[in-house]
């Protein structure tokens, strides 16, 4: 087996692989990907694995009342995706932690339409 860097060659075969997944991959040529890497065996490719740039954005908030909290999320969701538009990302992640994340989840989900998302589990390097 051997590791090797995606080629355009390889996009049928990458494209063929998530559409029988059933998973929403990306294209294997979305230009957010960094690198795409390819397993091969007398030149099949078995599998793939691609990085692809995220925006993990993190609130900090003060005492203050519910009220005037959710008017400052109000304009911070609205210019955060401006500014992220500007940079030419199209979408952010949030992981929330266990205490608050059905409660404020809801809130992302019905306030601004966020969408729950697949589980996360992260790798440090």
């Amino acid at each position: 087996m051997t590791v090797r860097l995606a080629t355009v060659a390889d996009l049928p075969t990458l494209q063929s692989f998530a559409e029988k997944s059933g998973f929403p991959y990306p294209s294997a040529d979305d230009p957010l990907l960094e690198c795409c890497l390819v397993v091969e065996s007398d030149g099949e490719v078995l599998m793939a694995c691609a990085a692809r740039r995220l925006v993990e954005l993190y609130l900090w908030t003060g005492d203050a009342p519910p009220i005037v909290k959710f008017r400052a999320l109000e304009v911070l969701h609205r210019e955060m995706a401006k500014e992220l538009a500007k940079l030419n990302y199209h979408s952010a992640e949030v992981f929330l932690p266990p205490p608050i994340a059905e409660k404020f989840g809801r809130r992302l989900e019905r306030t601004w339409g966020w969408i729950k998302g697949w589980q996360s589990w992260t790798k440090h390097f």
